[in-house]
């Protein structure tokens, strides 16, 4: 069921619709459809982020993501408006953007894509040589598998190639830390990439900051 809340989408029993589990896709759930060998593609009304989730029979996590665009006038996925063709190969999305007297689309879509991630970085802007730590964390529709690793770099004052910095594993609540010694005073850049995986898109953010 998709009822726009709670914020996934329900798994009842036909025989006495007791709670049988979730998917949890997103906020807003407003379409289900579910294929002939189980897949469900779950869709939420979302103006930011991915519009469509795919998951396996009874998964906990989605292996996919459909998303129409991004924006105050991206296109919302219409009330029930989620529909698998006869040979599950294709689904089909009705949309409409915000704007007034926007068209109602037909989509067809046909392979998941993967998630858009955000990496975040916090460094004090200004601070004292020596010792430092680093922390951020990773953002997606999506979540991360144990073990994602992020890797830092720095770019000291002139220098033309950056240092890369050991690289550091996601926490269970996707942050990340990491300690870094520069002996170099000036402005130094710190950055944080993500190399993407089979569900997420790659990312990256650089921070300067001033070493006195």
């Amino acid at each position: 069921m998709a009822s726009g809340s709670p914020y996934y989408h329900q798994l009842l029993r036909t025989s006495d619709l007791t709670d049988a589990g979730r998917y949890p896709a997103a906020a807003y759930p407003n379409a289900v459809a579910v294929a002939a060998d189980g897949t469900v593609a779950a869709g939420v009304d979302s103006s930011h982020g991915s519009d469509v989730f795919m998951f396996k029979p009874g998964a906990r996590a989605s292996h996919g993501v459909f998303e129409f665009a991004s924006g105050d006038s991206s296109p919302l996925l219409l009330p029930a408006g989620l529909a698998w063709a006869p040979d599950n190969r294709r689904l089909f999305a009705v949309t409409r953007e915000t704007r007034q007297g926007a068209p109602v689309v037909l989509r067809v879509l046909t392979t998941p894509g993967k998630a858009a991630t955000e990496t975040v970085l916090h460094i004090p802007s200004t601070t004292p040589s020596g010792t430092r730590s680093l922390t951020g964390r990773l953002a997606s529709d999506l979540p991360f598998s144990a073990g994602t690793t992020v890797t830092l770099t720095r770019l000291d004052p002139g220098a033309t190639k950056p240092v890369t910095l050991p690289p550091t594993t996601l926490a269970a609540d996707e942050t990340f830390a990491l300690t870094d010694r520069a002996t170099a005073h000036g402005y130094i850049t710190y950055t944080a990439s993500f190399a993407g995986d089979a569900l997420h898109l790659p990312s990256s953010t650089s921070i300067e900051v001033y070493i006195r």
